[in-house]
């Protein structure tokens, strides 16, 4: 059953003293997007490093993404309101959205968060706006992991979008 205009769901329960063993559900509305989390510049090579530190999100959705309301857990992000990825587009959270244009040339980079992303490795979660994490990637400074993106200057990206991001098997150094 398709349903194009909004319509009243109507359902009964029932208890019974079985376990039940096949359950259904119905999707109601559009999905949220799944918005990934694909490069990760962590330990920049730069004085004051902190302001140099980015990290990009990918939606590999044919359609754009409002953002209002989401959250990137790990450095204390809030996206504020307006804020949009683009379809098959790229967006940068950073700590000073500024210095981010200005050293590396992005220009689609908004902030300001108001944590640090962590050296020796951590785990960073993006939330949508209903609460659910959507994605999350795990880095490290240590072997498997590609250790040229601690400080040497590469930032850690994503090598399939749709493969989870915790694994060292995923990120490859980038510049």
């Amino acid at each position: 059953m398709t349903l194009n205009a909004p319509a009243a769901l109507t359902y009964r329960t029932r208890q019974v003293s079985q376990q039940v063993s096949h359950w259904f559900w119905i999707p109601i509305g559009t999905p949220p997007a799944d918005v990934v989390i694909n490069e990760i510049m962590y330990h920049p090579d730069r004085t004051n490093e902190a302001d140099y530190a980015y990290v990009e999100l990918y939606n590999p959705a044919s359609a754009p993404v409002t953002l209002m309301g989401w959250r990137l857990e790990g450095v204390s992000f809030d996206f504020p309101s307006g804020a949009v990825i683009a379809a098959n587009g790229y967006l940068v959270c950073c700590a000073n959205s500024n210095v981010i244009r200005t050293a590396y040339g992005i220009t689609n980079a908004i902030g300001n968060w108001t944590g640090q992303l962590q050296h020796n490795g951590e785990t960073l979660t993006l939330y949508n706006q209903y609460g659910r994490d959507t994605d999350s990637a795990r880095y490290d400074d240590r072997e498997p992991w590609p250790v040229a993106a601690d400080g040497l200057g590469p930032a850690l990206e994503r090598i399939c979008a749709t493969a989870t991001g915790n694994t060292s098997l995923n990120p490859r150094s980038c510049s």
